[in-house]
Order: structure tokens, then sequence, then C-alpha cells
């Protein structure tokens, strides 16, 4: 792995890091089976927001929708980064 590849890797994991940081959660507002209100809510992913009467729900296709965006873009750049591959059969 080259210089480049490795800031590239450092880059990548904390874009992936700010997706599990800033998770959307979709929050629905109920009241007696009509609902009142729905608003996006952006919080850990391992720690939903509270809301009281509220219910909170981890909006996972955007989720799988980041991961995959960033896995594309992190091996497709990481392949471009690659370099020229050296030749071990020249004598010197």
């Amino acid at each position: 792995m080259n210089r480049k590849q490795k800031i590239l890797t450092g880059i990548a994991l904390g874009a992936l890091f700010s997706t599990v940081a800033f998770a959307p959660w979709q929050i629905v507002m109920k009241s007696d089976a009509q609902i009142i209100g729905t608003w996006t809510k952006y919080s850990p992913l391992f720690l939903p927001p509270d809301f009281g009467d509220g219910e909170a729900r981890l909006m996972t296709q955007v989720m799988l929708f980041e991961w995959t965006g960033l896995a594309i873009a992190y091996g497709g750049v990481f392949l471009m980064l690659r370099g020229k591959p050296r030749d071990h059969n020249t004598t010197p």
C-alpha cells in the first residue's frame, strides 16, 4: 500500500465514522393512530433519539446507500492510486 492509498484509507474511515456518528432517524409523532408529523433527526447509530411519545426509526435504506456509495468510490479510487507494478526480474 503506497502513501496515497494510506491517506485515502484514512479519509474513507473518517467518512464511514461520520455516517455512524450522524445516522439519520425518522421521527414519527402519532396521536390516536393519526400521524401528527414526521421529520429527520441525526443521532449516533447506537444511540437512538428519545422523543417521549414519538417513534424513532433508523432510515436503513439511506445508510445502505451511503455505505454502498462509499465502498464503490473507495474501491475505484484505491485501484486508480495503485500505481505501476515493479518489474522484479531486472538486474541492477
